[in-house]
């Protein structure tokens, strides 16, 4: 129940002095106090429903009131109605780093993952159409991720300037969608035998912050694989498939 509501599983974890990003929660008509706020926070923000799924109705590094206004309506459509229901929305700092989910059984890590955003390099010959389907290649092979194929249509691509029929120059890298959750086309790469020790401790300390939970899948945003300095942990996922883990991007 802790896990499954945002905002519980963020009181857990600094109660237990687990490093998480600030943050507040706001009624569902308070969308002017909100942005008010995110206007005094050092830097972006990140808005999500206190309680969600696979990452719907999450919008990161929100910088201006309009653009919290813009995402408020997505992030009221995406809370759940059940399963410890929440009319409320969280608001809290947006921290930059590698997406990394830490599949954690008992004091044990199992497997993790960095989920890359959507994207293609160009090659300095080829349309964007091209890449995205050299990108999506290994993805349509793989059993769980090919019943998640992003669709990315020309109205996605015109507020970059881009069309699918654009030749990207040379090493140009497009960001195609900033959501890095596997059903929104993130790529999973494999990093179970890269992550540093104490990395992997806060990884465990933070499923053991939530009382009873032993098996989990832990959300942290991470500057570096090689250390937990400046890692946060944002959430507990007790519904994640670990079928994705590992699979190989080349």
């Amino acid at each position: 129940r802790i896990a499954r509501h945002r905002w519980l599983t963020k009181q857990h974890l600094q109660k237990h002095e687990i490093p998480t990003p600030a943050g507040r929660v706001f009624g569902e008509k308070n969308s002017t106090e909100a942005a008010e706020h995110l206007v005094t926070l050092p830097g972006p923000g990140v808005l999500k429903p206190v309680t969600g799924r696979s990452g719907h109705g999450i919008t990161t590094d929100l910088t201006t009131a309009e653009g919290l206004q813009q995402a408020w309506p997505e992030a009221l459509e995406a809370r759940l109605t059940t399963e410890v229901p929440s009319p409320r929305l969280l608001l809290e700092e947006f921290h930059e780093g590698l997406d990394l989910r830490a599949y954690v059984v008992g004091e044990e890590l199992v497997s993790a993952v960095v989920r890359v955003p959507l994207h293609v390099v160009g090659d300095g010959r080829s349309a964007v159409r091209t890449l995205l389907e050299r990108t999506l290649a290994p993805r349509r092979t793989h059993q769980h991720l090919a019943t998640h194929i992003p669709d990315v249509q020309e109205s996605d691509l015109e507020p970059m300037g881009l069309s699918l029929d654009t030749i990207l120059d040379q090493g140009r890298l497009v960001i195609l969608n900033q959501a890095a959750n596997t059903r929104a086309g993130g790529i999973p790469v494999d990093v179970t035998d890269e992550i540093s020790e104490d990395l992997t401790a806060l990884a465990v300390d933070a499923l053991w912050a939530i009382p009873e939970l032993r098996v989990a899948a832990m959300d942290l945003r991470v500057p570096d694989l090689g250390t937990a300095e400046g890692a946060v942990v944002l959430h507990a996922d007790v519904g994640a498939n670990i079928v994705p883990h590992p699979v190989s991007y080349t």
